[in-house]
């Protein structure tokens, strides 16, 4: 993916929010033992990440870097991560380099029962850790992390501006060898959302095979729903395990069921890699399918029934974070549509004239008529 390919190698090359960058860089040069954590927050896409890595890896630190939505419970977190809060480090490595950077994000991801001792074990290890401790949130205003702010500093990430990641997308096309207009960037900057991870998975799908982006590429540019855009939809939908959780995800994306119908069917093969769990997942869509098509005939009734067979075909049998490759957010068939339109449009144009010429319609000219012509031009109009 670009995201990683590109990913920021210093401090210097995180775009963006550099006052957040100088809070965090001064904290973690000044950092001594007992002294807070570092709360960075805001939303997704802006650095965050990069930031901690790049930092560890110019200060010589071994990152100890743990999601904590995934592990919730106190026993979990401590078993990760207690021991690098201590003096013995995770590996060789680590004893060798002497300090240890710890990096716990999504800490507001925690929430509800299962998550019980899990803020208190995050502000026991913050408490008695001989190294730095770093936390990362979407949204720090969350009432379930009132208690782990109080042993925090905040800093705040904001949006990346239109023009910042304009910049980046032009650095990355130039290393890319991808000619693309520039109104093409900055359409894919504003639909953005200041979301720079998105913009450069945007750019990459829309590059797929291709060397030049045009104007005319601009309207598959996708418009992100700030509060859950098409690829969060797709990966969270995929990680699932819960088809009440994966409904609730369909009814708050504005992913439009027939969309979402077509992208599953895309990205089935990329994420589930057996083929007799891909073979059921497809006898599930192909069901799904053939209510659709029902539908269109006016059995809106079957509606839900098809929604659920849809999503069900995309679950994982238990919950999962998934490693999942770089999600198709543009339906292949729209893609088709795409590279044909000037000939379908040059097509439509002949039918339009051969029709009229033989007093008769478009498709019927299209149907009937233009193969015998294609022939006789094929056959030098003999």
């Amino acid at each position: 993916m670009w995201t990683e390919k590109h990913r920021p190698l210093s401090v210097a090359d995180v775009v963006g929010n550099e006052q957040a960058k100088l809070e965090f860089i001064r904290w973690l040069d000044r950092w001594k033992i007992g002294d807070k954590a570092a709360l960075l927050h805001g939303p997704p896409g802006v650095g965050k990440t990069a930031l901690v890595e790049a930092a560890a890896k110019e200060r010589g630190y071994n990152l100890i870097e743990m999601n904590a939505s995934d592990a919730r419970t106190e026993t979990a977190i401590t078993r990760i991560i207690g021991r690098a809060a201590g003096e013995t480090s995770l590996d060789a490595t680590a004893e060798e380099a002497g300090k240890n950077l710890i990096f716990l994000d999504e800490v507001d991801g925690l929430s509800g029962r299962e998550d019980q001792g899990g803020v208190g074990a995050i502000i026991d290890i913050i408490g008695r850790s001989r190294f730095p401790v770093v936390l990362a949130a979407n949204n720090a205003s969350e009432p379930k992390l009132r208690s782990l702010r109080e042993h925090c500093i905040t800093i705040r990430f904001y949006e990346i501006r239109p023009p910042l990641i304009v910049a980046l997308l032009q650095n990355v096309c130039r290393l890319e060898g991808l000619s693309v207009d520039s109104d093409v960037l900055k359409k894919i900057a504003s639909s953005s959302s200041g979301d720079l991870r998105a913009a450069l998975n945007d750019l990459q799908r829309l590059a797929q095979g291709r060397t030049h982006l045009t104007k005319r590429d601009i309207p598959f540019v996708s418009e992100r729903d700030r509060n859950l855009d098409v690829a969060r939809t797709l990966q969270q939908i995929f990680e699932s395990s819960d088809l009440a959780k994966a409904l609730a995800l369909q009814r708050s994306s504005q992913i439009d069921y027939e969309t979402l119908h077509l992208l599953i069917h895309d990205n089935l093969p990329s994420v589930k890699r057996d083929p007799l769990e891909l073979s059921e997942a497809y006898d599930r869509l192909s069901q799904a399918d053939v209510l659709f098509g029902r539908i269109r005939g006016e059995n809106w009734g079957l509606l839900g029934y098809a929604i659920e067979l849809m999503l069900s075909s995309a679950l994982s049998e238990r919950p999962r974070r998934a490693t999942i490759p770089a999600l198709r957010l543009i339906p292949s068939k729209f893609l088709r549509l795409a590279k044909t339109r000037s000939e379908r449009e040059v097509l439509e144009t002949i039918s339009a004239k051969v029709g009229e010429s033989c007093h008769t319609s478009r498709a019927i000219a299209r149907r009937d008529i233009l193969p015998y012509l294609k022939i006789i031009l094929e056959n030098g109009g003999d």
